[in-house]
């Protein structure tokens, strides 16, 4: 007896066979008579012969002859077009058309009646990006409200009195859209991405998260987990001795090497989660730029609904913020703005507290063969003439290696003297930060303890010798070509171009495209970076480490 399985073998291999002669008789014939095509033609019409008959006489011998009968029918009558049709003698010719790629337009600015900045650069993506930032970061905070920056990013989402906290997570769920809150020195940012026909719904949604909010005591408390996380990470203690790579008998082969660079990368990481960058900035100034951006441990069980619905209405006023949108048509942003942040209050915030740089030294042991050390001195603020001049100088000092498991030792200043200074692993970097009347520019270093002392005194030496020996033509422009590397790459990222725009807009109410930025780094000259360098490295500097301290010297 005959299987099913190889019969309908069988079939099939008759009937592609048929099909074959069939198409070649077909387009032959269509050959000679017309050009277009014969789609939606039954099989039926090329099976009318002895495959059919085949199928038929098999069906009759073969168990389960219910079944192919209807295989066989379902073959005659269905329309199989893609082995139905017969192609053309030729090939159609289809027509390319370029997609058309509109050029983005110039950022625009426009001042609301309430005092607050609308800025939008409309490069007509898919999507669109939308930030609203608020003058309300830890600068702004008093002793009274210590903290509440941190707590108020926290708690950003939560009821107001348009939206209760569900609604809002169910609106942006069914708009596509994610909501973001993040708090600096200097801001409260809320910001949203979604699809670039929505811009009403999400604006309002981030609108009355600053018109109206409520802070009520049960979900601010229920939020405190979160505040206890952020200040467990921040303090989270540098345990290299998990790591199994001792530096003081170093073997330069593969494996010690990939523990070395793999227990130095997590090092950095954990640089800035340690805290050191918050001690740097609290021993370097006196004044708000001191206050940290985490909420300090004793207040967390202190910021009552009340505090925060203080600072709220100091910070949240028209003038205190910059609204500013990328993909975005700019006047329907500036309508939806002018609606959806109406009856905002246009009080103008008191005049902002200065801070003082003084320096200063900190530092505190932990356990570990390694040093984490900051070497800083005041920098440039935002609004200063010579930011550009810092910036070249921060280059020329060197970064992070450019090329990847590559070393910056001809190119970098800071790695040259410090490979110089030990021959145990390390990684050092320049430092430049930047606030809208201040900054903070040197340098970051993790190094063997048994060596800190000769590294730091080298990274010391540097500044010195930027300051007294000036620089060389060479070293300026490899800086200005990195300088301008890196300014053209971060203006392809969306959220720089964003950050850009707010710093521009809410502090100058102009904007300098990236064409411009680039043309002044071109202008700046050797006597200019020597001149900055001179200014800043004349200031006490700012030194805080943390690890094994003993050899970390007093500069």
């Amino acid at each position: 007896m005959v299987s099913t399985f190889s019969t309908v073998n069988a079939i099939a291999a008759v009937l592609l066979a048929e099909n074959s002669v069939a198409h070649k008789q077909a387009n032959g014939r269509r050959r000679r008579d017309s050009p277009s095509y014969t789609l939606g033609k039954p099989l039926s019409s090329f099976y009318e012969g002895p495959a059919m008959s085949h199928l038929s006489r098999i069906g009759k011998t073969c168990h389960g002859s219910h079944i192919l009968p209807r295989v066989a029918s379902s073959i005659r009558n269905s329309r199989l077009y893609s082995m139905a049709a017969v192609p053309l003698s030729e090939t159609p010719k289809r027509e390319w058309k370029p997609i058309e790629r509109k050029q983005p337009q110039p950022a625009q600015i426009t001042r609301l009646e309430n005092g607050m900045t609308v800025a939008s650069i409309e490069d007509y993506s898919s999507t669109t990006r939308i930030a609203l930032y608020v003058n309300a970061g830890s600068r702004y905070e008093r002793f009274n409200t210590l903290g509440a920056s941190h707590v108020m990013k926290i708690c950003a989402f939560l009821a107001n009195k348009e939206n209760s906290a569900l609604k809002i997570t169910r609106e942006a769920e069914l708009l596509g859209a994610n909501l973001q809150a993040k708090n600096t020195r200097e801001h409260l940012i809320i910001s949203s991405d979604f699809l670039r026909d929505r811009v009403q719904p999400v604006l309002s949604i981030i609108a009355s998260t600053v018109k109206d909010p409520c802070f009520y005591r049960w979900e601010v408390n229920d939020r405190k987990d979160h505040l206890f996380t952020d200040l467990a990470a921040k303090d989270t203690d540098i345990h290299a001795g998990h790591y199994q790579c001792d530096f003081t008998t170093f073997t330069p082969n593969f494996e010690t090497i990939a523990r070395c660079v793999r227990l130095v990368m997590v090092l950095i990481l954990q640089l800035f989660i340690s805290g050191i960058m918050e001690a740097v900035h609290q021993v370097a100034y006196r004044g708000p730029l001191a206050n940290s951006i985490y909420c300090p441990s004793f207040r967390a069980n202190s910021l009552f609904s009340d505090v925060l619905q203080s600072f709220a209405q100091e910070c949240f006023t028209g003038p205190a913020m910059t609204l500013v949108g990328l993909g975005v048509n700019h006047d329907e942003f500036v309508q939806i703005a002018s609606s959806s942040f109406e009856g905002i209050s246009a009080k103008r915030p008191g005049e902002k507290q200065k801070s003082f740089y003084v320096g200063g030294d900190a530092r505190w042991w932990a356990d570990s063969p390694l040093v984490n050390a900051a070497v800083v001195t005041e920098g440039v603020g935002l609004e200063d003439k010579d930011i550009l001049a810092a910036g070249l100088l921060t280059r020329i000092l060197g970064g992070s290696p450019l090329i990847k498991y590559g070393n910056n030792t001809e190119t970098s200043r800071l790695s040259k003297s410090v490979s110089e200074a030990t021959t145990s692993p390390y990684t050092v970097s320049s430092l430049n930060i930047n606030y809208s009347d201040s900054g903070l520019l040197g340098s970051y270093v993790i190094a063997n303890a048994a060596d800190i002392d000769k590294v730091l005194k080298a990274i010391v030496n540097q500044y010195r010798s930027v300051a007294e020996k000036g620089i060389s033509n060479d070293e300026l422009t490899r800086a200005k070509n990195q300088l301008k590397a890196y300014a053209a790459m971060s203006y392809e990222n969306p959220a720089s171009i964003m950050q850009d725009l707010a710093v521009q807009a809410g502090y100058t109410g102009s904007y300098k495209s990236p064409v411009d930025v680039l043309n002044e780094v071109d202008k700046a000259s050797v006597e200019d970076v020597v001149k900055v360098a001179k200014r800043l490295f004349s200031a006490p500097l700012t030194l805080v480490a943390s690890g094994n301290i003993e050899k970390v010297p007093a500069l």
